[in-house]
């Protein structure tokens, strides 16, 4: 049922270890061993020593079967193959054009790169002649008790027909599992519910930051328009930072996403100050921005920036994105605070701000 699902590739047991039709595999195995078996079983292979005038004379041998010459490449298994044909005329004529032993040297790495693995093969091939029928009882047991518990719960693994790279493919494999098997597990659910638990964190940890920052900033200021003056801004910059991402290619993931409060508090911690100053302390000249609020945020922000950016340059890729999101949000709330906020608060809390001057 899992294998007729449409983002399933494959369904394994442990019923897949054990190869299935094994009668007439076992017979095509006997066939071949009455063929290749007195070959192999002969004995271990020897390396006899030859002269390198011998071993020239057999790469000619070579050469002329598989360049055709003579009527012999019909005879040669390989048959004739002007691109062989060509490489040993050019070994051959490297061989020759050498000293004795320079050319033995030659011939010698030559045959290391094709024949060192021979040994090894034939035995491999002679051990995959001797092969028996197979049973789940002759599984290696941590193999049967990787997919067997208790000898009653089987284990069925389950692979996708597409790589699992993006959270839509994610989410539609793991909902097509649960059709069949509500509770199934694995990698794959346990990342999709670890993601939905850290975006629900995240959802409700926002939604109380911004709760607690509107009662703070309500008692601390004590007027409506104030605490939307300085949401106002935080809401914009937080738009803002949104767009930018986009736009630069900064993606969020499990490791930047956590930086999101910490830009609430810098925002409005900067937009508290600078409405104070300018109910309460506001200069004659009645500029916010010339005032000693203004570079204090200016340079607070920027030092915060700064301590953030060192981030990005850290060679984990999570670290890094988080220090962008940071860096990229503090200076857009810097932004916001000095030119949005006196704006708005010349718009929507002018009152204040004469009454603060008269007295």
């Amino acid at each position: 049922r899992l294998e007729e699902l449409d983002s399933v590739g494959q369904a394994r047991t442990l019923f897949d270890f054990v190869p299935d039709a094994q009668q007439e595999k076992l017979d095509r195995i006997e066939n071949l061993g009455l063929t290749l078996g007195p070959t192999l079983l002969a004995g271990e292979i020897q390396r006899q020593s030859h002269t390198l005038q011998e071993r020239l004379n057999s790469l000619r041998e070579l050469h002329t079967a598989v360049s055709g010459r003579g009527g012999e490449a019909s005879a040669h298994p390989g048959g004739r193959d002007p691109e062989l044909a060509n490489a040993l005329n050019r070994l051959i004529q490297r061989v020759e054009d050498a000293d004795p032993e320079t050319g033995g040297r030659i011939l010698d790495r030559v045959e290391g790169s094709l024949l060192e693995t021979l040994p090894q093969n034939i035995d491999q091939l002679r051990t995959a002649l001797e092969a028996s029928p197979i049973s789940l009882s002759d599984l290696p047991d941590g193999l049967r008790s990787a997919w067997i518990a208790d000898g009653e719960t089987y284990r069925i693994a389950v692979f996708p027909q597409k790589e699992l790279a993006t959270p839509k493919i994610l989410r539609g494999f793991v909902a097509d599992l649960r059709q069949v098997k509500p509770d199934a597990t694995g990698a794959p659910v346990l990342n999709l519910e670890a993601g939905n638990a850290v975006v629900s964190a995240l959802g409700k940890g926002l939604g109380l930051a911004l709760v607690g920052i509107f009662l703070v900033v309500l008692v601390l200021l004590r007027r409506w328009s104030s605490v939307f003056t300085v949401l106002g801004p935080l809401l914009l910059a937080a738009l803002a930072t949104l767009a930018a991402t986009v736009a630069l290619g900064i993606s969020f993931n499990f490791a930047n996403i956590i930086a999101l409060p910490l830009l609430l508090g810098i925002g409005v911690d900067s937009g508290i100050h600078m409405v104070h100053r300018e109910h309460h302390a506001l200069p004659r000249h009645g500029n916010l921005l010339r005032t000693s609020t203004a570079r204090a945020v200016i340079f607070s922000t920027l030092t915060s920036a700064c301590g953030f950016g060192a981030l990005a340059f850290s060679p984990h890729p999570g670290t890094a994105s988080m220090g962008q999101l940071l860096t990229l949000g503090a200076a857009i709330l810097l932004i916001v605070t000095l030119v949005v906020l006196p704006a708005l608060i010349r718009i929507f809390d002018p009152g204040a701000m004469r009454g603060a001057n008269g007295s």
